[in-house]
């Protein structure tokens, strides 16, 4: 399974080492002696010169890099000191496994010297672009430069970090497809692609790729200067200079690239390879190419216009820019989307998507030579001719053959199948908001031509500007449908807004067409309103306390309360009010309204009535408590308690601190968050959660669902069936006797029930060892190898997947094998024994035991241990077993001894000498025996041992 795709912040904090150049320019150069470069790793013993091909391959990858980054790389003259530069080249042949670089303010990159060109592609004193040794030199300039590797490695890494941690998108991967395939290489993993080139050779990135572009240019800026007039890259190329090498395809055979590119109107040309190619010309994104896939992006931030195929069956995919596409032979499928798009599709069927804006589509015939249909269902044309093939095309305006002649959408078509124009308006630029009912605000919705048939279209309404209005400014529907029957060319949308008495800015609304069916096209799609409030603004009534506890009570308008010093209690009715407690231990109590109080020093206690009500406390103003009637509050910071008022469900939120969270009546949902939190539920179906620190969780009667979450918890339950979640060994569970049928569920690998817990289900993937207690317990392992013991009571066992251990204890037990080769032993009691899939091994123990069959087939033959025909007795399956035909004892005329059956009717048979026992479902016919389980060698077994159930 692929590893989670990180973010680009995680990307960049990844491959950023923290350790960069300072300065506009960043210099290099090639040392003739050895105290030229920095050595830290016995590195000078074996020093030589970087030779002229080492030379202008490092000054090519340096280019790669300069012209991604704002600051400059350039070259100065070797000397004896490795600190006249800031990046230095060097062979050695001790202290360098295979290469290597120091970070800045170092910058020494090392090459050994013995992966000469009898290496191969490793060969790092000639390297091949497209080799593995020249992505080790544009790899090593990276670190040079400051990047760390994509994960969390050196030098030789067992794991990758994420499924960005490739090649694909990183030189500084040690995964990906430039590895080789395999797990081990990450394949899986990670991302990949296909990189043998039709040469049946395996080709290695040729540049900074897409993730180390987006970080170098995080650490250094990003370079404006490079490639800004209109740049052709691939064949055909005007890349000019050493990089020509690397964007030009009749140098580059099989180019693995990522393109940066600053300016211009840009075009990447293909049209060399007649193999299909699937091009995406959005920045960001991946092209396939020349029989590999993946093998050319172009960087977030780069933008190319146009793009160019060959004659294969190819697919290109436009950007929001005005492109130009040209795929000559083939069909071709063509999504231009958004921009005025010209679309050259050649010969060969073709598939042309416009999208959005103004497009035109380019003939390779006459018009003469060109016949077409239109689907009024489909809104699509048909155009076909002898040089053009077939070609399907929808959103596309405007029509030009090979002689230039232009033809519109219009003249194509019969005027009444073209598609309606929609356009909508305001009926008023603004509107008054009002105080009493709603204000109905109207928007007429209009069509050029009347509708042919039933025509919809979807409509919303959302704020917009600097001053939005927002979803509590309207009352009633804020989307919906329009629909205009056959003839109809005008509809009108009502949106009501709701009124209020509180004074606020003036905001702004747009209603937006969306989604016009077939025989309509949106010309005016929005229509902008502003809301005036007719509100007066108000001047709040000030009431002040003295030094003393005084009660200061507001009245319905809005008034402004500020107790002073003192234990006041402050309540403001009626209105918007603003309390201030001040110092001392104050009741602050808003009443109606969206009231904002302020605490100040000392234990304050809030009633919050209103989702508009705004609680602000004081770093260290002691400890303060939220009494809540809302059906979902979230502690403000420096708050520490809240408690719910009332007898609904309830959602409580804490906050960082020590939290003490008090729940109601009804089914509550209750978070500590943050701190050593402690959080009651009170009655009913509760669920809790501690979040990080030590907290104390406790529930009253109810199904509750506890989880303690990170930290050393303690979590009590009280009556009704319970679920703690367990996930440190000093997790402490408390449950009342008789107190319902409880489960606790475990990341832990060994867990042991406490008193008066039933269940117990493990929920991770390792070994994990459950054991149960005196009750009837049900304890369900994982997909590793577990080993559950019931202990006392009447218990039933899950092992699921792995080679699982049960052991029932006392009591008659039920033992699940489930996949893998377990081994189940029933202890005493009357217990049942189901291997499940897997060569299990069944010991029933003492009392009377079922020993249970309802899985057969190779490899899935169980060994019973103790069977006793007196007490014991083999179940089989009926829907497995299912030629026998019928349930209860088996019959004699069904059984029989030795390996093959000598009868028609012989369906079970034992074979005394090995104690197989086996399935025949055809008797003495052409069928083989499948064995099924085995009992002791010599032991004789009857029918009446075994029962079809």
């Amino acid at each position: 399974m692929a590893l989670s795709s990180w973010t680009d912040q995680q990307v960049i904090n990844q491959l950023n080492s923290g350790s960069k150049w300072s300065g506009s320019v960043i210099t290099y150069s090639f040392p003739t002696v050895v105290t030229g470069m920095a050595r830290y790793s016995g590195e000078g013993t074996g020093f030589s010169a970087f030779n002229a091909t080492q030379q202008a391959r490092a000054e090519l990858a340096l280019t790669l890099w300069d012209d991604v980054i704002a600051t400059s790389i350039q070259k100065v003259a070797p000397s004896t000191t490795s600190t006249a530069s800031n990046i230095e080249f060097g062979n050695s042949t001790s202290g360098v496994s295979y290469a290597h670089a120091y970070f800045p303010t170092v910058g020494s990159v090392w090459i050994n010297s013995a992966y000469n060109s009898s290496q191969g592609t490793n060969d790092l004193m000639t390297p091949k672009i497209g080799a593995h040794g020249f992505l080790t030199f544009v790899h090593e300039i990276g670190h040079a430069l400051g990047l760390e590797h994509m994960g969390d490695y050196n030098r030789s890494a067992d794991t990758p970090s994420s499924y960005q941690d490739s090649t694909v998108y990183s030189v500084m991967s040690y995964f990906g497809p430039s590895w080789g395939s395999g797990s081990a290489n990450g394949q899986g993993l990670v991302a990949w692609a296909d990189w043998v080139g039709a040469d049946g050779k395996l080709y290695s990135p040729q540049t900074p790729m897409m993730n180390d572009i987006m970080a170098m240019q995080a650490m250094y800026g990003v370079d404006t200067t490079t490639r800004t007039g209109d740049t052709v890259y691939g064949f055909q190329s005007n890349v000019t200079g050493t990089t020509a090498a690397i964007f030009d395809f009749t140098q580059n055979l099989n180019p693995i690239i990522c393109i940066w590119d600053a300016g211009g109107t840009d075009t990447l040309n293909l049209s060399g390879w007649n193999t299909a190619s699937n091009v995406d010309l959005a920045p960001g994104s991946f092209s396939s190419a020349n029989s590999m896939t993946m093998n050319i992006s172009i960087a977030r931030g780069a933008w190319i216009e146009n793009a160019v195929t060959g004659n294969g069956n190819d697919t290109v995919q436009g950007n929001a820019r005005d492109n130009v596409i040209t795929t000559n032979g083939g069909n071709d499928t063509i999504r231009a989307l958004a921009g005025n798009d010209t679309i050259a599709a050649g010969a060969g069927n073709d598939t042309i998507d416009g999208g959005d804006g103004t497009d035109v589509v380019i003939f390779n015939d006459s018009w003469s030579n060109i016949s077409w249909t239109y689907s009024v269902a489909t809104a699509t044309f048909t155009f076909m001719g002898l040089l053009i093939g077939t070609d399907t095309v929808t959103a596309v305006e405007r029509f030009i053959d090979a002689l230039n002649v232009e033809r519109s959408l219009e003249s194509l078509l019969d005027p009444d199948l073209l598609p309606a124009l929609v356009s909508v308006g305001a009926d008023a630029a603004e509107v008054t908001e009002g105080t009493g009912e709603p204000t109905a605000v109207t928007f007429t919705v209009s069509l050029s031509k009347a509708a042919l048939s039933e025509e919809t279209l979807t409509w919303r309404v959302a704020g917009t500007g600097s001053s939005a209005a927002n979803a509590q400014d309207f009352a009633g529907a804020q989307s919906g449908t329009v629909s205009f029957a056959a003839g109809e060319t005008s509809k009108t949308i009502t949106v009501y807004l709701a009124a209020d008495t509180t004074f606020e800015a003036r905001e702004t609304f747009a209603l937006t067409l969306s989604a016009p069916s077939l025989g309509l096209s949106l010309a005016t799609a929005s229509a902008t309103v502003s809301i005036v409030n007719d509100d007066a603004q108000l001047t709040p009534i000030v009431k002040r306390g003295g030094r003393s506890a005084d009660t200061l009570t507001g009245s319905d308008a809005m008034e402004h309360l500020d107790g002073g010093n003192g234990n006041d209690a402050l309540r403001g009715h009626g209105g918007n009010d603003t309390l201030v407690g001040g110092a001392g231990h104050d009741l602050l109590d808003g009443g109606t309204g969206n009231d904002r109080m302020v605490g100040g020093t000392g234990n304050d206690t809030y009633l919050v009535d209103s989702v508009g009500d705004v609680v602000v406390e004081a770093r260290n103003g002691n400890t303060d408590t939220v009494r809540a009637t809302l059906e979902a509050y979230t502690l403000t910071a420096w708050v520490e308690n809240l408690v719910y008022v009332g007898d609904g469900d309830f959602v409580g939120t804490g906050n960082e601190l020590a939290n003490k969270i008090w729940g109601g009546t009804g089914n509550d949902v209750l978070s500590g968050g943050g701190g050593n939190d402690s959080i009651s539920g009170g009655g009913g179906n509760d669920t809790v959660y501690g979040g990080s620190g030590n907290d104390v969780l406790s529930t009253g009667a109810g199904d509750d669902y506890i989880n303690g979450g990170s930290g050393i918890d303690r979590m009590t339950g009280g009556a009704g069936n319970d679920t703690y979640v367990v996930d440190n060994t000093r997790d402490v569970v408390v449950e009342l006797a008789n107190g319902g049928t409880d489960t606790v569920q475990t990341t832990l690998t060994s867990y042991r029930l406490g008193a008066h817990l039933e269940n117990l289900t493990y929920l991770g993937s390792a070994s994990f060892t459950g054991t149960g207690n005196d009750l009837d317990n049900v304890i369900t392992g994982g997909s590793g190898a577990n080993t559950l013991n019931g202990a006392g009571g009447n218990d039933t066992l899950y092992g699921n997947g792995g080679n699982d251990v049960l052991i029932g204890g006392t009591g008659n037990d039920n033992l699940y094998g489930g996949s893998g080769n377990d081994r189940l032993d029933g202890g005493t009691g009357n217990d049942w024994l189901y291997g499940g899939l897997g060569n299990d091994t069944l010991t029933g123990g003492a009392g009377a035991d079922m020993f249970v069959f309802d899985e057969i087939g190779s490899g899935n033959a169980d060994r019973i241990i103790d069977f006793d025909g007196t007490l014991d007795q083999i179940l089989i399956d009926a829907d497995v077993f299912s030629d026998i035909g019928y349930l209860g004892t088996l019959l004699e005329e069904n059984f029989g001894t030795g390996t093959v059956a000598t009868t028609a009717d012989q369906r079970i048979l034992h074979d005394q000498a090995s104690g197989a026992l086996a399935y025949d479902a055809d008797g003495d016919g052409a069928g083989s025996a499948i064995v099924f389980a085995y009992v002791k060698a010599g032991l004789t077994i009857a029918h009446e041992d075994i029962a079809v159930v």
